[in-house]
């Protein structure tokens, strides 16, 4: 029984916790971005033109898994009063619990989605050897879940080997600068806004109960409980650790922000 109550709340920290704790933080880094840039057209479209659809569709993509109508969408529309670069607006019936229990996944969809593309991407695109350090990484840290407090003090020496491994391919050949534009475009739009998340708690409370229910449910299958559990630690890790990955090319994004910021104000400062 206590294996069963660890386990539903690691799952719950790892799927739900971490993905609204990450979410939330590249939403402050990402309008921080933009505040930099003072809303510059130029820079909204060059950085958003692909993440901002990418964005979007994935919530977009969720809606048509969990049966909920799209009434209407924008993939990139630049609004300079509001910061929005998009929308998804949809409806669903409250009293069906999968399109109910969709608003979760709807709502965190641009995390998903976004490190989906980015796994296959690091797979494809960069060194096999830089891969699977990375994944080595990723896989340590699913390991040290069950000690909290290795599990937080390996966070930040894992942040910094993987960027280590990152930049240390980059002289692998053209494949590593497509990555690495990549990241940078999604990355920066795996944010989750305020309506996002609002949005998204209308489900939670069911995705909470299927995680007990399941956990639950197999954990008096010994064999079968080993391996889900497994399967769910594993895959915790791993989205953990591309979801680290997003916060610092976020952060790198911010500090180019920033240079470009110092460019903008060093032109207006020659042209008066």
């Amino acid at each position: 029984m206590t294996d069963i109550l660890i386990n539903i709340l690691t799952q719950t920290v790892q799927f739900i916790a971490v993905v609204y704790a990450v979410g939330f933080i590249i939403y402050l880094l990402n309008k921080l971005f933009y505040r930099i840039v003072d809303g510059n057209k130029a820079v909204c479209y060059a950085t958003g033109f692909i993440g901002t659809p990418v964005h979007e569709l994935s919530h977009a993509l969720m809606c048509v898994v969990f049966c909920h109508r799209i009434k209407e969408i924008k993939l990139f529309k630049v609004d300079e009063k509001s910061g929005t670069l998009g929308y998804v607006r949809h409806s669903y019936n409250p009293r069906n619990l999968y399109q109910a229990a969709g608003n979760y996944f709807i709502g965190v969809a641009p995390i998903i989605v976004g490190t989906v593309i980015l796994y296959f991407s690091m797979r494809f695109l960069l060194p096999d050897d830089t891969y699977l350090r990375i994944s080595g990484r990723m896989a340590a840290l699913a390991g040290a879940s069950g000690n909290a407090w290795a599990a937080f003090s390996g966070v930040f020496t894992t942040m910094g080997l993987m960027v280590a491994d990152v930049f240390g391919a980059i002289t692998s050949g053209f494949k590593w600068w497509i990555f690495i534009l990549i990241v940078f475009f999604i990355a920066l739009h795996m944010n989750l806004s305020g309506a996002d998340i609002k949005g998204s708690l209308r489900g939670l409370p069911i995705v909470v109960l299927f995680i007990v229910i399941i956990n639950f449910a197999l954990g008096f299958i010994k064999p079968v409980y080993g391996g889900f559990t497994a399967f769910m630690v594993s895959a915790g890790g791993y989205l953990t650790g591309m979801l680290l990955l997003s916060v610092i090319f976020s952060a790198i994004c911010l500090l180019f922000g920033l240079v470009i910021r110092g460019i903008m104000e060093l032109f207006r400062h020659l042209h008066r």
